[in-house]
């Protein structure tokens, strides 16, 4: 009996002890599920459950991060559009998602990182991330206009990519790595830098600190390589559009097409030709314009009195997206 009444003791003791066990574990397995990875600024543009404004909620696992410059949504009618609805811009332009806000917490202009609910094709509001907090991705830096120029220097692994332009006298050398932010570089850089082929391209992308392989270079990620016609000073573009001068890493296409009634300009960001509303829109809310209205290709802003509009590029050779300026102020300080 003795003997029994041991080897119950223990059973009980034993069920006790994995009761303990198992209630410190749950909390852990629980909380170690991992929550969206705070690092891209695309998060919310590649959620596809269906969207919904209600039943908003603050457990990380259930949302999606996304950092960007809150804009008025430029999709005015059918799917994508409504009201209260804004969408996230990325530092070189780039829609990062669509956002139904229904209680903002930021005017629009300002940058931010936010949570949201899934959903495609508008995500819904969850909470603000502000400065400090997890998941916050502070807005990176971008190269300056330096990085257009002429090719003369290059070497590729598959991984990374050493780039020297010149322009101007002077040499930069960049490195590239990791992921494209458009599309993938020219294939043919190499082989037209060998045969002493000249070439121009620009390059945007987020500036990180130099790698310890290459101190010198420029190190960025997330880049983009566009072949242009033309690297073209900034100083040198004679006239400049009144209140607006254009972002690092775009580059004026030759002079303007300036008249009596109004001045054009071709410009190359580096990014698709008919994405020129979307890679404008931060740095004009930035220098204070107020968006007008997005029509069939072109979007119309005004400042004060003076009035600019950006029209899509057609691509291909000399398809280059336009930014247009009335010679004369208009009436009012309002949109039309």
């Amino acid at each position: 009996m003795a003997t029994l009444a041991t080897i119950l003791l223990m059973i009980v003791a034993g069920g006790a002890l994995l009761y303990a066990a198992r209630s410190q574990a749950s909390p852990a397995t629980v909380s170690s599920t991992p929550s969206p990875t705070p690092t891209s600024t695309a998060a919310l543009a590649t959620a596809s459950p269906i969207a919904s404004s209600a039943g908003k909620t603050n457990d990380p696992r259930a949302t999606v991060v996304g950092c960007g410059t809150l804009v008025v949504n430029a999709v005015t009618s059918g799917e994508g559009s409504g009201p209260n609805t804004y969408e996230l811009l990325s530092p070189t332009g780039v829609v990062v998602g669509r956002l139904f806000w229904d209680a903002g917490q930021s005017a629009v202009g300002t940058y931010v990182c936010v949570r949201a609910i899934p959903g495609a094709p508008v995500v819904g509001f969850s909470s603000l991330i502000r400065p400090g907090e997890a998941g916050y991705v502070a807005p990176p830096s971008l190269v300056a206009i330096d990085s257009c120029g002429t090719v003369t220097g290059y070497a590729a692994d598959g991984a990374h990519m050493l780039l020297t332009l010149t322009a101007g006298g002077t040499a930069t050398q960049y490195r590239l790595e990791y992921q494209f932010a458009y599309n993938a570089a020219p294939t043919d850089i190499g082989d037209r830098f060998s045969t002493k082929t000249p070439q121009l391209l620009l390059l945007t992308g987020r500036q990180f600190p130099p790698d310890s392989s290459s101190p010198n270079a420029i190190s960025l990620r997330q880049y983009n390589v566009a072949r242009v016609s033309s690297c073209m000073p900034t100083t040198s573009v004679n006239p400049r559009p009144a209140g607006f001068t254009l972002p690092l890493g775009c580059a004026y296409i030759g002079q303007p097409l300036a008249g009596t009634e109004y001045s054009q300009w071709d410009v190359d960001c580096g990014g698709p030709s008919n994405d020129a509303r979307g890679t404008l829109a931060y740095p004009l809310i930035q220098q204070g314009w107020t968006g007008c209205g997005v029509g069939l290709g072109n979007s119309s802003w005004a400042k004060g009195t003076a009035r600019l509009s950006v029209t899509e590029g057609a691509g291909g050779p000399g398809g280059y997206p336009k930014v247009s300026q009335p010679a004369r102020p208009a009436a009012t300080t309002s949109c039309p």
